[in-house]
């Protein structure tokens, strides 16, 4: 495959065939996951808890639960890459069979950007291109946490440029979007006294940044196809 089809147009387009053809499996996956972190968005609301301590309680459900449901969401895609037939429960057990693999990626790669962006802004956004595609090597493969980590790091290696502004445009994107819904989600739960219909909005506000961290992977695995068929 062409240098040029790691391009912003052509992997956003493969990527876009991607979310098209998958979407069915993969909205039934973030209405399920979205089911817990609204019960836990409602949880919060009411506890009026700090910021750290509801980072912290959403960061441990990140963990249960949010890295089987990415798993979960690019092995679809990942099927869907190869001509396969994507099936939401099949692709569901496979994420959590990777779970104690894909814990410590998670845990390793959250480290060490932070680490590198505590130093400087430029180390931290170069780790997390490196390990860009520790999700998708997850989805599509059955190498051990560290195999991921070094994999990803030797497809990356000499296309950081490529990839740098595909990934960043598709991050911003979706991270700007699910802000905005974050707080147009908060105004409206201000004003409504009924619990059932703030988990509502609640339920609307996940499945919604669901579909949107399903649009990432999907840019994510996009970009890991092209760049590993550049290899073989």
């Amino acid at each position: 495959m062409a240098a040029e089809n790691l391009g912003v147009r052509a992997t956003f387009a493969g990527s876009a065939a991607l979310y098209r053809e998958a979407f069915s499996p993969v909205a039934a996956v973030a209405a399920g996951f979205a089911l817990p972190y609204a019960a836990l968005d409602e949880a919060l609301h009411r506890w009026r808890l700090s910021w750290l301590e509801a980072s912290q309680l959403r960061g441990t459900l990140q963990l249960l639960l949010g890295v089987v449901a990415s798993v979960t969401m690019a092995r679809l895609f990942v099927l869907i890459s190869r001509g396969e037939r994507p099936r939401a429960p099949g692709a569901l057990w496979y994420a959590i069979k990777r779970w104690p693999e894909a814990l410590p990626v998670t845990l390793l790669t959250s480290l060490i950007v932070s680490i590198g962006l505590l130093l400087l802004v430029l180390p931290g956004l170069v780790a997390a291109l490196n390990l860009s595609l520790a999700i998708p090597l997850l989805a599509a493969t059955d190498l051990n946490a560290n195999q991921v980590m070094r994999r990803s790091r030797a497809l990356v290696f000499g296309k950081r440029r490529r990839l740098v502004l595909v990934l960043g445009l598709a991050f911003c994107a979706t991270s700007g979007l699910g802000a905005g819904l974050q707080e147009a989600a908060n105004l409206a739960c201000r004003s409504l006294a009924e619990p059932t219909g703030r988990l509502l909005v609640w339920f609307c506000l996940e499945l919604a940044l669901g579909l949107l961290d399903a649009a990432l992977l999907s840019v994510l695995v996009g970009g890991y196809r092209r760049v590993l068929s550049q290899e073989t």
